[in-house]
């Protein structure tokens, strides 16, 4: 969590200035040369003599300019926003003052089949359609299994959660599973669980004072409800991530709350099948996520296939091995992701297998040398570039637990990564922060710029763009750099300059601490060098600033309209603006009729506008299927008779094109007979030639 800071105001040390008062009064006279600033001699007293001076005034001002500065800039280290005062509301040509919001609609949609690694920016996955997925949203303790202080406990409000992540434009969260039926190491309370995996027949009594389980049987309401979860989620264009196991379930971790092992179904107080998974009996289940034990290996088995089972034919699925299991577990997980994926292929679907970092002693390599398709690490406080070699989906729950800020959203995407956020949601008492509220603004801005960096998701072309520190002054940024259809989506975090110092100098920042920001970044924009669109979006406000365009070609600087950190997008516009280019316009006219012709250089549509005057209006019908080769009939003119006209064509995104204008004249009738005969006749001769050229049979 981060620290605020404050500066307690401390006394100026001024003292009163000496009075010094006169042992007899002046005279009228001395007093008068005082005030006027003469001595009794009549010539300037010194101090007069030195504000005179024209050296004394510019020193002043130059004092009182520096005063006034530090003073300002003293004052908006507290209220950033005046710096907004000094910022030009134009500061490129053509840009546009008004503020819209970002749509967070999801304008892409569900699921439209199972998620599988991009082939060309394995960052992200996709559907099959070719679009990268980006994967961003909130998760929270009670989505799937109920939790709370009473036995049983309070029935979570699913439905009010999918709402809340639809709100916020969420597409993505984590089903949580907790292996225990009771306790939970965060807390010295007791904390209950349900449903559970495994259905308590008895005989004999657990140590949580209920019936045994019969870990051979499965309780069906527990997968009804999970297939019914992830459905309800699917319905609103939602992914799930399934977590299997849960490394918080078999041990106290050491922190001194209650131990869930002594509620867990493999305890062997706990079972009526004779399961022991403590062989070491040192009270924690260590030996249950790992290969130690075949028989728990074989039940273990047999669940994660019933879950595949049950939800094997939905599109919005992902697993999850465990959830921070402890640090000896990487080869039990690496067994049961070969296991996921083995299973997978004997069945219609194949679902993408995750690996959450180990805690205590997680190592983020043994991730990465995972068989797993995605990841959560540890420690990415400054995420750092992902290189592709796994789709890293970055949560704030390895690496605060409960923390991030709308800035480590931005990093995180621009640099590659999906983030998701461990939300304490509506702050339930058995779970943490204590005290909590949910409605801490810095929550409120990371879930809301996860829904931001989303929509920006389904607006560039993400399967083309990685991350491209290099080609900006910030090193925040996604980027296409190519000559056509250039993207660059660049974040300017808060004093990035001034914390990449102290960084540098070993010197720990707290998010609280305002740093004014930079508001400034260059984009190295030399593989672009055509015109591309510049948009400010604003991460505390969610509002988006038209900024004109700018010229590629070179790299350019631009200031942010606002203070504080601000996203940058630049962009070209891929839609077709370019007219058809119309040519080779001719006319060729009888008496009565004409034949209007023309060519175009893409398909397009033709009409012909004619008239008898040099603004002709008199049109023909549209005629809408598309070629490159026109022609146009005109009927019902009227001999020896000179028509202006002109061509109009339209190509399929709707540019028009219009020549400019041109004339015929019709022929006389008697020319049209002249004309014709002369035609025939020399049609009948060559008819002629070619009978009498043909061979004797």
């Amino acid at each position: 969590m981060s620290v605020g800071k404050s500066l307690d105001g401390q006394a100026n040390g001024e003292r009163p200035l000496p009075q010094t008062l006169p042992l007899t009064q002046p005279s009228s006279k001395k007093w008068w040369h005082r005030k006027s600033g003469v001595n009794q001699s009549g010539k300037p007293r010194l101090w007069r003599r030195i504000l005179r001076s024209p050296i004394t005034w510019v020193i002043g001002l130059v004092t009182l300019f520096v005063f006034g500065a530090a003073l300002f800039v003293a004052v908006a280290a507290l209220h950033p926003s005046l710096y907004d005062w000094f910022r030009p509301s134009r500061y490129t040509g053509g840009q546009h003052t008004a503020v819209t919001t970002l749509q967070s609609e999801n304008a892409i949609g569900g699921a439209t089949g199972p998620l599988f690694v991009h082939p060309t920016n394995p960052r992200y996955f996709t559907d099959g359609t070719g679009r990268a997925i980006y994967l961003t949203g909130t998760h929270t303790w009670a989505n799937f299994q109920d939790s709370g202080a009473t036995d049983p406990p309070e029935v979570f409000d699913y439905t009010g959660y999918l709402d809340y992540l639809e709100a916020r434009n969420h597409n993505f969260f984590r089903l949580w599973e907790w292996e225990q039926a009771k306790w939970g190491p965060w807390l010295s309370d007791e904390i209950y669980f349900g449903p559970m995996l495994y259905p308590r027949t008895g005989p004999g009594t657990a140590l949580d004072g209920k019936p045994k389980f019969d870990v051979t049987q499965f309780n069906q309401a527990y997968f009804d409800r999970m297939r019914e979860r992830v459905i309800q989620a699917g319905d609103r264009g939602m992914y799930v991530s399934i977590m299997l196991f849960d490394g918080w379930a078999i041990e106290d971790k050491g922190l001194g709350g209650g131990n869930p092992w002594l509620a867990h179904p493999f305890n062997a107080s706990n079972n009526i099948n004779g399961i022991n998974g403590d062989p070491n009996n040192d009270n924690q289940g260590h030996e249950v996520h790992s290969m130690q034990i075949p028989a728990v290996t074989a039940l273990q088995e047999a669940y994660v296939r019933k879950v595949i089972d049950t939800v094997n034919d939905l599109d919005n699925v992902l697993y999850e091995i465990s959830n921070e299991s402890h640090g000896g577990s990487w080869d039990w997980q690496y067994h049961m992701i070969n296991f996921i994926k083995d299973y997978q292929n004997t069945l219609p679907q194949q679902h993408p297998v995750g690996m959450t970092v180990p805690w205590p002693g997680g190592d983020n390599s043994v991730l990465f040398n995972s068989p797993a398709d995605w990841i959560s690490p540890n420690n990415y406080f400054d995420p750092p570039v992902s290189d592709g070699s796994k789709v890293i989906i970055s949560d704030t729950d390895h690496i605060w637990g409960i923390g991030g800020d709308r800035e480590w959203v931005w990093k995180s995407f621009v640099r590659g990564h999906n983030p998701i956020f461990m939300d304490p949601y509506n702050c339930s008492p058995v779970w943490p922060p204590n005290p909590c509220n949910p409605d801490d603004p810095e929550w409120v801005s990371l879930r809301l710029n996860m829904g931001y960096t989303h929509a920006y998701a389904n607006r560039i072309n993400l399967a083309a763009m990685t991350p491209r520190g290099d080609l900006c002054s910030t090193q925040y940024c996604l980027a296409n750099p190519v000559a056509s259809g250039a993207e660059y989506l660049v974040y300017l975090p808060v004093g990035s300059t001034v914390t990449a110092l102290l960084e540098r100098a070993g010197v720990d920042r707290s998010p609280s601490l305002y740093l004014p920001g930079d508001s400034a970044t260059t984009v190295d924009l030399t593989n672009t060098p055509g015109e591309l669109a510049v948009e400010w979006f604003n991460p505390a406000s969610g509002a988006v600033i038209d900024g004109g365009t700018v010229n590629g070609g070179a790299v350019r600087s631009f200031t942010a309209p606002f203070s504080g950190d601000a996203v940058l997008y630049l962009y070209q516009s891929t839609e077709d603006t370019t007219p058809p280019q119309i040519s080779q316009v001719a006319a060729a006219a009888l008496d009565v009729t004409a034949q209007i012709s023309w060519v175009t250089d893409e398909p397009a549509t033709r009409q012909v506008v004619y008239g008898l005057t040099p603004t002709p209006n008199i049109s023909t019908t549209l005629m809408t299927n598309l070629a490159t080769s026109h022609q146009v009939n005109l009927s019902g003119l009227t001999p020896a008779t000179t028509y202006y006209y002109r061509v109009y064509s339209e190509d399929a995104q709707g540019n028009q094109a219009a020549s400019e204008i041109f004339t015929f004249t019709t022929l006389a009738v008697e020319d049209v007979s002249r004309v014709f005969l002369a035609y025939v006749s020399r049609q009948s001769q060559a008819v002629t030639q070619s009978v009498t050229s043909c061979p004797e049979q």
